[in-house]
C-alpha cells in the first residue's frame, strides 16, 4: 500500500509527528571554507571521504584538495559551487551521508532510529496493518 492511499484511507485513532533531523545538523555546524580549522574540518573532511571524494588527509585543515572536494560535490548537488561550507551544503551533506531520517515524537508509537525517506512507506504499513480499527479518526503526520 503506498503512503498516499494509506494516508486518505487511514482511520487511526493515534498522531505520528515526524522530524527530519537534517536542518538540527546544519544548524549545529558553523560555515567553513578554504583556511579553516578544527573539528567541523575533520567531520567535513571524513563525510566527504566517506562518499568518495578525495580531501586528502583527514587532518582539520580545510586545504587546497579539501577546497576542490567541496567544489566537486556542491555541484554534484546542485548548490552554489563557490567553497563555502554553510548550512546548505552541511544539509546537503547530511543527506547524501546518512539520508533524510525520520523521528517519531510521540513516545507511545516510537519509530526505529532507521526510519528514511525510503522506508516510511513501508514501516507505516505495517504498522497499521497490526491495529484494529475500532473508531473513526484521521490520521495526522506532522512534517517538521
Amino acid at each position: 500500500m503506498n503512503f498516499k492511499k494509506l494516508l486518505a484511507a487511514s482511520s487511526v485513532p493515534m498522531l505520528l509527528t515526524v522530524a527530519a533531523p537534517v536542518a538540527v545538523y546544519a544548524q549545529t555546524e558553523p560555515t567553513i571554507s578554504y583556511g579553516s580549522v578544527g573539528s567541523a574540518v575533520t567531520t567535513l573532511q571524513k563525510d566527504l571521504k566517506s562518499l568518495g571524494y578525495s580531501v586528502g588527509p583527514i587532518d582539520g585543515d580545510f586545504g587546497p584538495k579539501t577546497l576542490s572536494a567541496v567544489k566537486s560535490f556542491q555541484q554534484a548537488h546542485k548548490l552554489t559551487v563557490d567553497g563555502v561550507v554553510g548550512p546548505q551544503t552541511w544539509s546537503a551533506l547530511q543527506s547524501a551521508t546518512h539520508g533524510a531520517s525520520f523521528t517519531n515524537v510521540d513516545l507511545r508509537y516510537s519509530a526505529p532510529s532507521d526510519i528514511n525517506t525510503k522506508t516510511i512507506n513501508s514501516f507505516l504499513s505495517e504498522r497499521f496493518a497490526e491495529l484494529t480499527f475500532t473508531t473513526h479518526l484521521t490520521l495526522y503526520i506532522v512534517f517538521h
